[in-house]
Parts: C-alpha cells; structure tokens; sequence
C-alpha cells in the first residue's frame, strides 16, 4: 500500500508522515496505490483519490468538501470528533491524531536548553523574518521547514512552544512541553485545531498576533506584479471571488517592534496549554490500539516481525 500525503510540502507536519511511518509500520507501505495508506493532515475531501482503497490513520477534514464516503474507506481512527461528525462515522473513530503516537518511540534524554521556542506555520514563515524577530526578545526559533530531526529536538528542548504550527502543539503536547496557540494570518484553519483539542478536552483558545510581511523576502517580481494588479482591481471592485486576498505591502518598522513587544508578553504573560495525563495516555492508549489491529489485519509478507510499539498504561 502507497502513504498518502502532502509529499509536495516542505512542512514539519507532512514531513512526519514518511519519517514516523517507517518507524511504526515497517514493510507495510511501498509503491502499490491499490491501496491508500491516508496519514497525517487534513487529507480527507473530495480531492482524495477516490478508486482506490484508502485506510484512514488519524487525518481529518477541514480544506474542501469532505468526501463521498463508500465501501472503499477503512476508517481505523480520525483526528478529532468534528472530522468523525463531518465524515457521518462513528464518534469511537475519534481518536486523536496519529502524530501522539510520536511519544511511543524511544528518544534520547535531553536538557531543556530554551526557556520559550516560537514555531510559525510553514506559510507564515515565508512572509517575515520571524527568526530575526525572535532573536530580537531572546526567544527561540523552531523552523517548520526544518528536517524532521531538528524541529523534534527544538521541541523536546524547550520548555514552552508558542506555536502557529498545529502539528507543533501536537509534538510538543505529545512530550509533556506546555504550549500555547497563536492565530497571525488568515490561513490559519481553526477547524483542525478545534478538531484535534476537542479530542483530548483542550479548550481552544488562539492568542493573536498581527501578521508581518516583507515583500522581498517572499516576493519575486512575477509575485509583486501580481499582487499590485489584485490590489489595482479590487480597487475599482473588479475581484473574482475565488480569488485569493493581495497581501499588503510590507510592514513598516514598528508593526515589527509591535510584534517582538507582542511575542514578549506572551512568553511571560500568557497561560500555557497542555492536556491532562488521562486524556493523553487514554489517546495513545486507543492508538496504540487502533494501530495493532490495522497491524494484524493488513500485515504484509515483508513486515518485520517481531517489532511493536512500547505500551502506555490505559486507565480504566
């Protein structure tokens, strides 16, 4: 069966998929799409190939319509109870997503080397030099575009997340590292983060910050044409609705110096988030579950045997 995912994203959150994959189910996926192996990330709309057979560990819905769901889905478990309601199965499939299984591997104990870490969602940090900004009040810059390695160690290194990035809340909940969740562009899709915390009781409750751009940074002369024409049109009412908005011209200094004072006061100001202990064995607990089962079910000739995930204790 072939992994289905965002393969055409240099992102931390569908970077997972093949990196923490081959780590839990080795042998069972290759290059044979009879079969979908639907992974991590809002994967589950009308886009996704509809042929073949698809088995769902942990994605959700959110971008685009859901899909048409037949016989050719194998649903194992969902991101969330608002991805089960939307797809019309059982509230049971709504596990959480499969990224907590990330706390069933064995990694090397280290030292919490950063007081407070900022991740930006991978588009957002596109648009500004976040990192330069983080430098600025001594917080800690954890790159979405990171190879996978590097962005876990930030995470597990630090002692807060301020994060856009939901899969960085995911990681950093999964290894007890408190969080707290921010919204500072328009493409942040607060149905997935309300998806995946109501799935271990965590109110959502995104602080806000104001969105920074640096035209030059992102924008080649192709893109600046563009979005001077976009903002030409909408100026005289000519737009398509479906149309993406023009992003503004870049920041000026002090909307960057408002942004830093911003990023400060939530370091040492904002309560943080982290689910309970119940909440998150009983998640990983269900996984774990969920995962033997496909495990016995789908075990192809080439599995390793022998090889299973180190259990956590579930509370009755």
């Amino acid at each position: 069966m072939k992994l289905y995912y965002c393969d055409n994203l240099n992102n931390f959150g569908d970077k997972l998929n093949p990196w923490l994959w081959q780590r839990l189910i080795p042998g069972y996926l290759d290059s044979d799409r009879k079969t979908l192996f639907v992974g991590i990330g809002t994967l589950l709309s009308r886009r996704t190939p509809q042929p073949p057979t698809k088995i769902v560990f942990g994605s959700g819905v959110g971008y685009g319509e859901p899909p048409k769901v037949d016989g050719r889905w194998r649903f194992y478990c969902v991101r969330g109870p608002l991805s089960a309601r939307a797809l019309g199965i059982g509230a049971d499939k709504a596990i959480s997503d499969a990224a907590l299984l990330l706390r069933t591997l064995d990694f090397p104990v280290g030292d919490k080397v950063h007081s407070v870490s900022f991740m930006p969602h991978h588009l957002s940090a596109r648009y500004a030099d976040w990192e330069a900004l983080c430098r600025s009040v001594g917080v800690n810059y954890v790159d979405p575009c990171a190879p996978v390695e590097t962005t876990l160690k930030h995470i597990r290194g630090s002692r807060l997340l301020i994060t856009e990035a939901l899969h960085g809340a995911v990681a950093a909940d999964a290894f007890r590292v408190p969080w707290i969740p921010i919204r500072c562009y328009h493409h942040i899709l607060e149905f997935k983060w309300e998806d995946w915390c109501a799935s271990l009781q965590i109110p959502y409750r995104p602080a806000l910050m104001q969105p920074l751009w640096d035209i030059g940074r992102y924008g080649n002369l192709l893109t600046r044409m563009k979005m001077g024409a976009k903002r030409g049109l909408a100026s005289i009412n000519i737009a398509h609705r479906r149309w993406s908005p023009p992003h503004p011209l870049s920041s000026a200094p002090a909307d960057f110096e408002q942004a830093a004072s911003r990023l400060d006061d939530l370091a040492n100001n904002y309560p943080p988030v982290l689910s309970s202990e119940y909440d998150l064995e009983s998640a990983t607990c269900r996984l774990q579950t969920a995962l033997e089962r496909f495990k016995r079910e789908w075990r192809p000739a080439s599995a390793e045997a022998g090889r299973s995930l180190r259990k956590h204790g579930c509370y009755g």
